[in-house]
């Protein structure tokens, strides 16, 4: 790392302060500037604790995800210099046999398996190439840009919260903001900054298209959706029964909330398993399934040290389903404090101790008389119930779940934390504490 490298990075992590002090966008409802760019700062030391993290530390120095999609960027950047054409074919997805030569040359841009979804790892390096046009080659960079679309995302998702329930303004900073395993991997080179940026847009954009509908809105959403479908594709079918939910919710009152959102599940379930009697290959039980041994083989394969047991799945919607409170478990509690060998994992394993002790606190005092009433807790639970689920069905790797279930956590304590008189004292405290 050279001294200019630092100097590039200081500048860009001054630009991107400026945006945040000045743009509205960033504003906190009914606090000063300054806390956005508090929030900002804890986002940008956790940039850095994952700079340093997985440059400095052994185990995670070499064949890591960030430095590969960067690298794999470079490739197809430098490519725009000698070879337009291809390079346009490349970024296009219109490859010629001669391009070959050229993607042989990227480690993420084939995957090992073939899926009938779209291939992130390209969508991660295509942002990787972006990036290199305005980076001078600077991986530094390339991570602050990343931590600050994942805190557009995040600032959105803060922003639907205060639409749908204006009295969680103060307390939902914490679940937003302030969750570690959340902030971390979303701030580093990886697929998770996108996803909490596309994430947290659609939410928005929804919400906010549903509140007062223009066209503009909806097409925002539509864009927003259209890129989590390539970034993380299982993220935009778990969300799509909710919004349906949430849509027929909102037009009758004879039918429970939870009835809605239930018949809605259902409802794409059984769509789900129409497709799957017409093009098997399409079916979500066969994709579980497939992502589930496929992530299995390559643990036994590479005999990482920090795999657990999971069951392996059959091809069977009925075994998903008796699989899936395990599931939720082992993503809510692994890795557990005796299994952390080395102090990464510690971490991890104390945030779940704490986040667990949270839930069980949350629950505890939570008013669900009123919570069960509202459309938006049963938004919030029952994604982040679904994404739980899945990362824990197809995960045996201890590192891969605490990142794979991250963007869950916010939606789980943004619903726990709902409603009730009981929280007055609570966003009193909060309030005098964020309000500076």
């Amino acid at each position: 790392m050279e001294a200019s490298d630092v100097f590039i990075a200081i500048a860009y992590l001054g630009l991107l302060s400026f945006i945040i002090a000045k743009s509205k966008f960033f504003r906190i409802p009914f606090a000063k500037k300054s806390l956005s760019l508090i929030l900002w700062a804890v986002k940008v030391m956790a940039t850095l604790s994952f700079l340093l993290i997985y440059s400095l530390y052994e185990p995670y120095q070499k064949g890591n995800d960030s430095r590969v999609y960067f690298s794999d960027g470079l490739v197809l950047h430098e490519t725009a210099k000698t070879n337009p054409d291809a390079f346009l074919r490349i970024m296009f997805g219109k490859e010629y046999s001669q391009d070959e030569k050229i993607i042989s040359k990227m480690n993420y841009w084939n995957r090992s398996y073939d899926s009938v979804v779209p291939n992130d790892n390209r969508t991660i390096i295509r942002i990787n190439v972006l990036m290199h046009f305005v980076s001078f080659g600077n991986y530094m960079v390339h991570l602050l840009l990343m931590s600050f679309f994942s805190f557009i995302g995040l600032m959105a998702l803060y922003k639907s919260v205060v639409l749908m329930n204006n009295k969680q303004k103060w307390i939902s900073i914490i679940p937003v903001f302030l969750i570690p395993s959340t902030i971390f991997w979303s701030s580093g080179n990886i697929k998770e900054p996108i996803l909490v940026f596309a994430l947290g847009m659609s939410v928005w954009y929804f919400f906010k298209t549903m509140s007062y509908f223009k066209i503009s809105r909806l097409l925002l959403f539509l864009a927003y959706m259209i890129l989590l479908f390539t970034i993380k594709s299982y993220v935009l079918f778990l969300l799509i029964p909710i919004m349906m939910g949430y849509l027929i919710s909102k037009r009758t009152n004879k039918i429970p909330v939870w009835a809605v959102y239930s018949l809605s599940y259902l409802f794409m379930i059984s769509l789900g398993l129409l497709v799957a009697y017409i093009k098997p290959s399409y079916s979500f039980v066969h994709l579980i399934y497939t992502k589930n041994l496929d992530f299995i083989n390559m643990v036994n394969t590479f005999h990482s040290g920090s795999t657990f047991a999971i069951p392996n799945l059959e091809s069977s919607f009925v075994d998903i389903m008796l699989n899936t409170p395990l599931a939720i478990f082992n993503a809510l509690s692994r890795p557990w404090i005796w299994e952390a060998d080395i102090w990464p994992k510690l971490l991890a394993a104390i945030e779940n101790v704490f986040l667990i002790l949270a839930m069980a606190y949350l629950i505890y005092k939570i008013d669900f008389r009123k919570s069960i009433r509202h459309s938006f807790f049963w938004f919030c639970l029952i994604f982040a119930i679904s994404l739980l689920a899945l990362s824990g069905l197809v995960t045996p790797n201890m590192g891969a779940l605490v990142r794979y279930k991250s963007p869950a956590l916010p939606f789980l304590f943004i619903a726990l934390s709902m409603f009730g008189e009981k929280w007055i004292f609570v966003e009193q405290r909060i309030q005098r504490l964020f309000k500076l």
